[in-house]
Order: structure tokens, then C-alpha cells, then sequence
């Protein structure tokens, strides 16, 4: 019943979900530059690469289960939706982990750009490096990224509880 009402992810019906979307970044830049013959080739990297996150975790909603079930089946509820509970917030340990090499993969990019001189070389050394910086992590390939790593998780659980239980006769 309750997946059957629960989150929608890729068509299917989870009793729970946890979704995280990246809505920032922290980024300094290093800079470098030649000059040959009166051309410039700057070169820039981020010297500081600090991606922010957001997760919302989504939970089965049973409100009045406490007047609905007896004892028994309030511990059954209970045991389960703490399980489903634990479950998203591996997920959100996960996505925590994804992000982290994201922010690995973004320290290793360079950019480099060419210019009349050192000043406009380094701007379009900065301008390369955040083109690059956009194409890798946008929001659909973070998404299928996430995507990617909530279903090794998926795998390597079972995906996470499952309520399956008769209701006790009163």
C-alpha cells in the first residue's frame, strides 16, 4: 500500500526517496601564464573546489497508525518505517561520497585561453575552465550520475525494507 502511494522514481513506486540536487560551489582560482612574442596563454585551475548539496528525504506517511493497529502491528509500523528511515539516509551518505569525487574531478581541470595580453589571457583561461566546469556537472549529468549511484546502492541492500506483514486480528 504504501509504495503503491509512495515516491515515483523511473516509473516505479518506492515507500520512501531521498533527492539531491548540487545548488552551489565554493571555487578560487590559480592562475599561470606565457608570453611568446607578444602572445599570452593563460592557464587556471581551481584552488579551492567545495560543492554544496541539498537532499529531502521523503518517508511513508501513517499518521494515525497509533489508533488504527494494535501493539504488535505499531511495532511492525515502527520497525519499518525506521528501516525505510535508515535506508534514505544511506542514500544521502551516498550522495555525500559522489559528491566528494565531484569536487576531486573539478580540482583536476585546467583551462586555458589565449589573449592580447596576461589580464585577458587569464579571463579567458577562467571563462575555459568554467565552460568545462558547466558541461561536466550539469544538472542532467548530476542527475544520472546520482541516479547511477542510488542504483548500485539499491543493489548492494535490496533496496531497503519492505513491509510485508497480515494485519493481527484484535
Amino acid at each position: 500500500m504504501f509504495q503503491k502511494k509512495g515516491s515515483t522514481i523511473d516509473g516505479k513506486h518506492y515507500a520512501g526517496s531521498a533527492e539531491c540536487v548540487l545548488n552551489g560551489f565554493d571555487d578560487g582560482y590559480e592562475y599561470a601564464s606565457e608570453e611568446d612574442d607578444g602572445e599570452y596563454t593563460g592557464y587556471a585551475r581551481f584552488n579551492k573546489a567545495r560543492l554544496k548539496f541539498d537532499c529531502v528525504i521523503t518517508l511513508p506517511k501513517f499518521g494515525d497508525y497509533k489508533s488504527k493497529l494494535s501493539a504488535e502491528d505499531q511495532k511492525t509500523w515502527d520497525d519499518y518505517y525506521s528501516g525505510v528511515a535508515a535506508h534514505e539516509d544511506e542514500h544521502v551518505a551516498d550522495y555525500a561520497d559522489e559528491v566528494g569525487c565531484w569536487a576531486d574531478e573539478a580540482a583536476a581541470m585546467r583551462g586555458e585561453g589565449k589573449g592580447k595580453d596576461e589580464k585577458k589571457a587569464k579571463a579567458a583561461a577562467k571563462a575555459a575552465l568554467g565552460k568545462e566546469f558547466t558541461k561536466v556537472f550539469s544538472a542532467a549529468n548530476n542527475e544520472k550520475r546520482l541516479r547511477a549511484s542510488a542504483k548500485k546502492l539499491d543493489g548492494s541492500t535490496g533496496h531497503g525494507p519492505t513491509l510485508k506483514y497480515t494485519k493481527s486480528k484484535p
